[in-house]
């Protein structure tokens, strides 16, 4: 996994691509470009990871509308 080309393509997401994302737990494609998987609660994400059978993914949490992420907090 290339961390800096996952980080390059969540962030080329427009706000209109991720707007249904809104304050999910989400699991990324190693590359980022593509959401395999989402759910409002994590433990409902790692259900769906592992019903789907996936291996390779990234977790991220996507903040609500208006708020940013900022170094590991919510602002």
């Amino acid at each position: 996994m290339d961390a800096n080309e996952l980080i390059r393509n969540c962030n080329a997401k427009s706000a209109e691509e991720l707007s249904s994302f809104e304050d999910q737990w989400v699991a990324w494609s190693e590359d980022g470009r593509t959401i395999l998987a989402s759910a409002p609660q994590l433990e409902a994400l790692f259900q769906q990871i592992e019903r789907k059978g996936l291996t390779r993914y990234v977790v991220d949490h996507l903040p609500p509308a208006g708020e940013d992420f900022l170094g590991g907090m919510s602002i």
